[in-house]
């Protein structure tokens, strides 16, 4: 088990977790209806708060697993721990971009205690797709989960990130097999 707590100055977080491939479990002795299994293509959040006692393990023992792990410092302080999690749809996201997490739960995201809103979306053809973020002056963050895609003129392969400042308007032309992340954050957040 692994202990995230219970000095509030290292508690201020809100993981999210991605399944990339595989399922992971979820873990909580203490809380046991924050207990689960997030599949591939799922996603969870956890606020630490005053503290947690947890475990994520890999629910298979001949498969692999691989997940995300985005840590967020949440923008209040105090906040009591929670979980909340979703399986995606794949009509929701397949060849185009979903919300699926934001600071007021917007199109059926999950809430996150912090000004960012993520989008995620998977390819299974060559696709051209514009993405505007909420307001013009918002910086991006495009992270490539599998496969190819292009951005502002950038060739992006798994594994890697662009950040854009004030980006506006931007154009992804993802390719077949293509899986990404786009972050929308305030423009002070990247630099």
């Amino acid at each position: 088990m692994r202990r995230i707590g219970p000095d509030p100055r290292k508690l201020a977080l809100q993981l999210c977790q991605s399944g990339a491939s595989g399922e992971v479990s979820h873990i909580d002795p203490v809380v046991p209806v924050h207990n689960g299994t997030v599949k591939s293509k799922g996603l969870q959040v956890i606020t630490a708060g005053t503290g947690i006692l947890h475990n994520e393990v890999n629910n298979s023992r001949t498969k692999p697993m691989r997940a995300l792990q985005i840590w967020f410092e949440p923008r209040t302080r105090g906040l009591g721990s929670a979980y909340s999690s979703k399986e995606l749809e794949t009509a929701d996201h397949n060849n185009r971009f979903q919300l699926v997490l934001s600071p007021d739960g917007a199109e059926g995201s999950l809430v996150v205690q912090q000004e960012v809103r993520l989008s995620y979306g998977s390819f299974d053809r060559r696709s051209v797709l514009n993405f505007s973020p909420s307001s013009p002056d918002r910086s991006l963050y495009i992270f490539m989960v599998e496969g190819e895609a292009t951005a502002v003129g950038r060739v992006l392969s798994k594994g890697d990130g662009l950040g854009l400042l004030r980006a506006g308007d931007v154009a992804v032309e993802a390719a077949a097999g293509a899986e990404l992340l786009i972050f929308e954050l305030p423009a002070s957040e990247i630099s």
